[in-house]
């Protein structure tokens, strides 16, 4: 039993590019369950055997295992009603269960209710409390709250990466102080006689972002603030643009 929870917390980080293959090999030695195998192929979206082994378990005993391994097949197959309830009764049964809880709380910030979120977030961080992507996702649905310190001081506690250093600059971005920088910017841009092709091509890297974060992350809060950015430095310009125009 000791081997398998280190195994699965090994499996809700993903630090381990070699996880599954150390638990492939584990499992053929006998020492694991085959539902950890099992849910093991379902994390890397290995469905087929994921699958094979789930239908050839005991189903009169399910456990943790079983239960997580069957939402993310659900949620392969796009079921997400059947899988939203399945995932609130294993967190009914088993509060540690990181990918249940996980899976709720990206569906309550989908679903614009990032109080719930939340929620979901600070309890998935007493079971791990190092895991950063749920750390961000925490920040995000406390930006949502308009919590924006609170969110920045979680920010600060993750190890750094793109998608940690994009919340350090985007969730400040809707602040009073940063948009007056952003307007002013755009003013002095239009009054340097900012070429409207300049214009396009920084605002054409902006939806290309938006476009790779929606495709890349499971939140929304970098593709709408660099919506809101792009947005943003649009009206900025054109202002200027006229006040400069009119002078």
């Amino acid at each position: 039993m000791e081997m398998e929870r280190n195994l699965y917390q090994t499996l809700v980080y993903h630090e381990n590019a070699d996880v599954l293959s150390n638990i492939e090999v584990v499992g053929a030695q006998g020492k694991i369950s085959r539902s950890l195998l099992s849910l093991a192929y379902a994390t890397f979206g290995k469905i087929d055997q994921s699958e094979r082994i789930l239908n050839s378990l005991d189903k009169s005993t399910e456990n943790l295992f079983e239960l997580e391994t069957k939402m993310l097949l659900l949620l392969y197959r796009r079921k997400r009603i059947e899988a939203m309830t399945l995932a609130m009764d294993i967190l009914n049964k088993y509060p540690m269960a990181a990918f249940a809880r996980y899976f709720l709380a990206i569906d309550a910030i989908r679903k614009k209710r990032p109080e719930e979120s939340a929620n979901h977030c600070k309890i998935f961080l007493e079971y791990y409390p190092k895991h950063d992507n749920v750390t961000l996702q925490l920040a995000e649905a406390l930006a949502y709250m308009r919590r924006y310190q609170q969110s920045l001081e979680y920010v600060k506690q993750c190890k750094p990466s793109l998608k940690q250093r994009l919340y350090l600059i985007l969730i400040p971005s809707v602040l009073p102080k940063y948009r007056f920088i952003l307007v002013l910017a755009g003013i002095l841009a239009a009054a340097l006689g900012l070429p409207m092709f300049v214009l396009t091509s920084i605002l054409l890297m902006l939806f290309l972002g938006i476009v790779i974060s929606v495709l890349k992350y499971k939140g929304t809060l970098i593709p709408t603030r660099l919506f809101y950015l792009a947005i943003m430095i649009t009206i900025s310009w054109w202002f200027g643009h006229c006040v400069w125009a009119l002078m």
